[in-house]
């Protein structure tokens, strides 16, 4: 335990809470709502609003997720900062050598699951601009659930 804390100690103290804390059933449950949300804008279909101009949407939105991922490619490729299961875990010896495991900096996840829901709800109020912001709230929430 005292090497463990020992390597704790030398990690950045922003990673510091993370360190050693890995949970393949949590990575699982984060899984669900990460791939909900590429579903959200096509709930957009059900509004008459924005259904007529569906196809300049979906283009908007594939662009959207396309900026998103290359600039979390290059961002994580630019970094070097390890998962926390690197550190203390009883993970394979070949996963934590891997060079994914030093991809960690931003989170892919939540960045994915941001663009798709703060899409959706944006093209809602932008076609919606009187209605309730009810629906929007929720959408916004969702990344909460990843990190």
């Amino acid at each position: 335990m005292a090497a463990f804390q020992n390597k704790v100690n030398d990690i950045n103290f922003i990673d510091r809470w993370g360190a050693g804390k890995y949970s393949e059933e949590a990575s699982k449950f984060s899984d669900i709502p990460f791939g909900l949300s590429f579903a959200t804008p096509f709930v957009l279909l059900l509004d008459d609003e924005a259904n007529d101009h569906y196809g300049q949407l979906f283009g908007i939105y594939i662009e959207s997720l396309a900026t998103t991922s290359a600039l979390f490619s290059v961002t994580a490729g630019l970094t070097n900062r390890a998962r926390p299961y690197v550190y203390g875990s009883d993970e394979p010896q070949d996963k934590i050598e891997s060079t994914s495991a030093t991809r960690s900096f931003y989170s892919g996840h939540v960045a994915a699951t941001t663009t798709a829901t703060f899409f959706a709800a944006k093209v809602y109020q932008d076609f919606n601009p009187i209605r309730l912001p009810f629906p929007i709230f929720g959408l916004e929430r969702l990344p909460y659930l990843l990190v």
